[in-house]
């Protein structure tokens, strides 16, 4: 991060000639850029067949320049193999975990769904830990139960409505990886109403000068 900031803070220049790039404009603005690079990643490895078991913050590296990126990744069937060594780690990452992977041993893309809901979370918690001072068995009981995290402080209702669907408990009824990544383009759409503002390829916001 430190990296990051020192490379955005070189890239702002004075020219009126030219567009200054600045992929934070406000806190919202760059959580939202943040959660747009990490799906576009999930949506190029679903078309490919891969998952990204665990997904969680942890797993994003940043460039220098402030773009995600993803490692760690799987083929869809060696998956759940990657989800069972993780669950026999003294902790395992149950509260990213959707349930037919806790309980039924079962872990497909739709699971990657679950788990990118709960790093949207994350990241719109600031960093905060899902069902933080649960035990393992807490955590399970509320998955189990359909008791999902609340709406962070920072998250707009639309993106939590879009948390909500992805946690849905029947895999089948969970949007696709690309239909949520349609989802965070309008919330960048939405935010460019307000500030207007040109998104790259990339999903880096950029502001322009007159």
């Amino acid at each position: 991060m430190t990296r990051y900031q020192e490379a955005r803070q070189s890239r702002i220049f004075v020219d009126k000639m030219t567009s200054i790039p600045t992929s934070i404009r406000n806190e919202q603005d760059e959580l939202l850029s943040f959660a747009y690079d990490v799906v576009r990643g999930m949506d190029f490895l679903a078309e490919r067949k891969f998952c990204h078991p665990v997904l969680t913050t942890h797993k994003v590296l940043l460039t220098e320049d402030g773009r995600c990126k993803l490692y760690d990744i799987f083929p869809e069937a060696m998956a759940m193999l990657k989800v069972k060594q993780e669950l026999n780690q003294e902790y395992p990452p149950v509260a990213w975990l959707a349930p037919e992977a806790i309980f039924m041993s079962d872990y497909t893309i739709a699971s990657d769904v679950w788990n990118y809901a709960v790093l949207l979370w994350e990241v719109f918690s600031l960093g905060a830990i899902p069902y933080a001072g649960f035990r393992r068995s807490q955590m399970e009981e509320n998955i189990r139960n359909g008791n999902v995290l609340l709406q962070p402080i920072n998250c707009p209702g639309a993106l939590y409505n879009v948390m909500l669907t992805c946690w849905n408990m029947s895999k089948d009824k969970r949007p696709l990886i690309g239909s949520v990544k349609r989802q965070l383009q309008s919330a960048f759409d939405s935010f460019n109403e307000q500030y207007p503002a040109k998104i790259s390829e990339g999903g880096t916001i950029y502001e322009t000068c007159e």
